[in-house]
This record gives C-alpha cells, sequence and structure tokens, in this order.
C-alpha cells in the first residue's frame, strides 16, 4: 500500500471527516468534497549507509464546500478547519501517526501551514491545509 494511501486511511479516522469520501489527487467542482493531493518536495532527506533513507511526504488536504456571503457559514468553515489541525496536531503529537507499510515507519507529521481559501466562486470555496509526513524506509524497499 503506498504512503499516501496510508496517510489517507489514518486522516479519515478523524471524527470531523466520519461518513465523507476523501478522494486523492482529485476535488470535483461541487460541496461537500475532500481531496488528498502530493506536493512536490524532494523525498529523500538522508541516506545511511545501509541503504536505509529519511523520507518525506508533503501533501494538501483540501475541500470544496458551499459558500455564502453568510457569515455564520463562514465561521463553520473556519472553526471545522481549526479543529481538523488541533486533531492532526494532538494525534502528532500523542505519536499516533499512520501506519505504513512493513519496511517505512513513520516519524513525525506535521501541519506546514495554517488553514487558508485556496479560491472560490459565487457558491463553493476551496480551503486547504498542508502536511508533511516523514517516515524511515528500509533498504530495498519499493519508492512511492
Amino acid at each position: 500500500m503506498s504512503v499516501l494511501n496510508c496517510l489517507r486511511q489514518w486522516l479519515m479516522t478523524c471524527p470531523l471527516l466520519e461518513g465523507q469520501r476523501l478522494n486523492v489527487n482529485f476535488l470535483g467542482p461541487e460541496g461537500l468534497e475532500y481531496n488528498l493531493v502530493e506536493n512536490p518536495v524532494s523525498p529523500i532527506l538522508a541516506t545511511y549507509l545501509d541503504g536505509s533513507t529519511v523520507r518525506q511526504k508533503a501533501v494538501s488536504l483540501t475541500s470544496v464546500q458551499d459558500y455564502s456571503p453568510d457569515l455564520l457559514e463562514q465561521i463553520s468553515a473556519s472553526g471545522f478547519w481549526e479543529e481538523v489541525t488541533e486533531w492532526i496536531t494532538a494525534r502528532a503529537e500523542a505519536d499516533d501517526l499512520p501506519r505504513l507499510e512493513e519496511g517505512r515507519t513513520a516519524t513525525g507529521l506535521s501541519v506546514t501551514s495554517a488553514p487558508y481559501l485556496f479560491s472560490t466562486t459565487a457558491t463553493t470555496a476551496r480551503y486547504q491545509l498542508q502536511l508533511l509526513l516523514t517516515y524511515e524506509q528500509e533498504p530495498d524497499q519499493d519508492q512511492t
């Protein structure tokens, strides 16, 4: 199973995403939908003599949600993203990290940007939160 899919499964345990679909590299035009998309980053941070590596995977957790000039709706969306950020941070601080496939071990997960409004139309808004997963990989494992 890919590192991205393991991270996706871990995120799906967030109570705030319960019952929602979390796509991978796809976000439709209408709300409510969530997406996990890979961001460009150098995958290997360090290589050891035995061939093992320290790696990273940068992703954005995005959504398309209903949007309007209604202040309560705007505050609700902001509060949702704040709670998701707090959940991710608390799980990472408790060392409750994604379980990766054999030969890979997650070592850290951090929120690298505050959630923000990425773009809007007259009726929808796209929000984004950026994450960075670091992990160790034993030698001779497939790269993903």
